[in-house]
């Protein structure tokens, strides 16, 4: 009887190091303040790189704290968000931590599924194909109601538009084209009045 005890415990235990070892170990998401990179549009597509180093960022998942000038601060304070995972306040006490953007890059460009969060709450999420919009595209309010639903296909034509998530004032409409911008994007304030109009070819403002 203890041999067959010994027999089953040592299978299971072969079967759980052989799965082990056959997975990969996520690498965590480098986090990064939006304040540090520096976006440049190349053949139509936002290419983002570090400002400091000059360099594309890496081929990895990247964590992006979106931040005004005045907000910016360079000391980390870690606090929980509602999947349990540590992300930082950069030195904001007692400030709930605003938007960030979550996904990875592939030399420079986005690439795959990328997440928005507003106050820990998923607000946006939309595809990429090496800096070209693909795919399904949602957004959400803070309150996770749908706001917009659409997708861009494999050869990313479609409708977008972006809100304020809190209220869900439209915020941002464009067309893409081939994944990239075409004609007039229009932009708003918080009240809902024309903010911006810009002209875009082949993703390239031209007004």
């Amino acid at each position: 009887m203890k041999k067959a005890i010994i027999l089953i415990l040592l299978i299971i235990g072969i079967n759980s190091f052989s799965q082990n070892a056959g997975e990969k170990p996520k690498i965590p998401a480098i986090h990064v303040n939006s304040l540090d990179l520096s976006t440049t549009i190349k053949s139509g597509k936002e290419f983002f790189s570090f400002i400091e180093q000059k360099k594309a960022l890496a081929n990895r998942e990247y964590l992006i704290l979106v931040r005004k000038k005045k907000e910016k601060s360079k000391s980390y304070e870690y606090q929980k968000n509602n999947e349990g995972n540590d992300i930082p306040n950069y030195g904001l006490k007692g400030v709930s931590t605003s938007t960030y953007l979550k996904g990875f890059f592939y030399a420079g460009y986005k690439n795959g599924l990328w997440k928005t969060t507003y106050k820990n709450k998923l607000v946006k999420t939309i595809n990429y194909n090496n800096g070209l919009v693909i795919g399904k595209y949602r957004v959400y309010n803070t309150k996770g109601e749908l706001l917009y639903k659409t997708t861009f296909g494999t050869l990313g034509n479609g409708k977008y538009k972006d809100y304020y998530y809190k209220t869900g004032i439209l915020k941002e409409e464009g067309n893409y084209e081939n994944g990239k911008k075409e004609g007039e994007w229009c932009t708003y304030n918080e009240q809902g009045n024309t903010k911006e109009i810009v002209t875009y070819k082949k993703g390239i403002s031209i007004l």
